[in-house]
């Protein structure tokens, strides 16, 4: 085995003009020194592609698939994955950054535990003004999965935190099309099922927050995790409890969303024992990434290398 096997970063994009190049420049400090980057554009309206093709013809080891129009995020993963050449397949959204170091220790724990066949690590998130830094960790691979299917937790980000084992793809365990951001959480129950998946637990991903990003539809997100629940939990009594607790969370979130006076005055006006479940569930949540957080204001720095 090669001790530093060929890697393939896939990047899917849409209209991400302002931050793509961001994006691939955090791929090129890697300390690791064998990556390919894969740009999947996705039918982009804005100057996406004229910044990706500056970037591609002073690049080397970048490849650049145009796709047609929009055919989903999930597709442009699709298609940037069975396009790898690397032995171990990262994937990364085109408005987030890795750390330097990721590439270079989810190799060395892919190679240490051969029977993983996917890897996720932990991640922070923040404003595109770096405000607001919050580190997003689980205890295990099966309470992020619980947590995200019954919306008591953060999401696994998956599509900017994960590496696959090229020799474990499968198309049953490529992303599902039909879905609209919550296609991360499908892909991982899909692995998880299958596979042994592996976790951990530094930040090597950084989430930046921004406008018109699919985790803000929820609706879809609703709809979504509401079939996915039904197909991947077979007991009734629990079926139930996670629809309980998911219905919890999207009413929070309409009461969230129409103001403070409201919320003050539905909550004390009707709780039921699951909205008090998920309320305190998210404050927990929050309170513990803000705090996790602020001990990665260095580290955070390292995420934009020069630019900081």
């Amino acid at each position: 085995m090669h001790d530093n096997p060929l890697v393939t970063v896939v990047i899917p994009t849409f209209n991400k003009a302002k931050t793509i190049e961001a994006t691939v420049k955090s791929v090129l400090r890697q300390t690791y020194p064998r990556v390919e980057i894969i740009l999947v554009d996705n039918g982009s309206t804005d100057s996406t592609r004229e910044v990706i093709s500056g970037l591609a013809e002073s690049l080397v080891g970048l490849r650049v698939i145009n796709l047609p129009e929009n055919l989903g995020p999930s597709n442009a993963r699709n298609i940037g994955i069975r396009n790898s050449n690397g032995r171990y397949i990262f994937l990364l959204d085109g408005d987030d950054l890795f750390h330097p170091n990721k590439v270079a220790i989810q190799v060395a724990f892919m190679q240490a535990n051969p029977d993983c066949a996917l890897s996720v690590t932990s991640y922070l998130t923040c404003a595109s003004d770096r405000s607001n830094l919050r580190h997003i960790n689980f205890r295990s691979i099966k309470s992020q999965i619980n947590g995200w299917m019954r919306m008591t937790g953060f999401g696994g980000l998956v599509e900017s935190t994960g590496c696959l084992d090229a020799l474990k793809i499968q198309d049953s365990l490529m992303f599902d099309t039909s879905l609209m951001g919550s296609e991360g959480l499908d892909f991982m129950m899909k692995w998880f099922q299958k596979h042994k998946v592996g976790l951990i637990h530094q930040p090597l991903t950084l989430y930046l927050l921004s406008e018109n990003q699919l985790h803000l539809n929820t609706s879809a997100i609703k709809e979504n995790v509401t079939r996915l629940s039904k197909r991947y939990i077979h007991n009734s009594l629990e079926l139930r409890f996670t629809h309980r607790l998911q219905s919890s969370f999207f009413a929070l979130d309409n009461i969230r969303n129409r103001g403070l006076f409201f919320i003050a005055v539905k909550t004390l006006a009707s709780i039921d024992v699951f909205q008090f479940i998920m309320g305190f569930s998210i404050m927990k949540r929050n309170l513990n990434a803000y705090f996790s957080g602020s001990q990665h204001k260095l580290e955070l720095m390292q995420f934009f290398g020069k630019e900081t």
